[in-house]
């Protein structure tokens, strides 16, 4: 039924008989997630800074050092087992740089009307020979 006039506002005022018995659990509960908050944005933090950071390239190989040449060499013809030795490397250089004259004279020739408009391939030797044979 409708009343015909409105219920008047009661304070109201109540005394707790009981402990709570859910005090230290909560209280755990609020330090964990705290802990779990800060966690997190101190790991958002570090992804936020390694994600901005820029390492510099690191420098081309000295190939002119024959240690390096033969690291890079055996490491590039491990599967066939060809080892380095100064000569082999020096005639597979030669033949790279041939290889490497012969893909430019075919990209660049002299008469007009040649690899216009296409894309010019060029040949860098990686020190493996089956690159060569390729």
């Amino acid at each position: 039924p409708t009343l015909s006039e409105g219920v008047p506002a009661y304070a109201l005022h109540g005394t707790c008989v009981e402990a709570d018995n859910y005090t230290v659990p909560r209280r755990e509960f609020c330090k964990k997630m705290r802990d779990l908050q800060i966690l997190h944005q101190a790991r958002e933090l570090v992804y936020d800074v390694v994600a901005d950071v820029r390492t510099p390239r690191s420098p081309p190989l000295d190939i002119t050092d024959l240690g390096i040449q033969e690291h890079v060499f055996e490491d590039r013809n491990k599967a066939r087992r060809v080892y380095w030795t100064e000569y082999v490397f020096t005639e597979m250089q030669v033949l790279a740089d041939k290889i490497a004259a012969t893909v430019q004279a075919v990209n660049n020739p002299e008469q007009e009307g040649g690899a216009q408009g296409q894309e010019e391939e060029t040949f860098q030797w990686d020190y493996s020979i089956a690159q060569l044979e390729e």
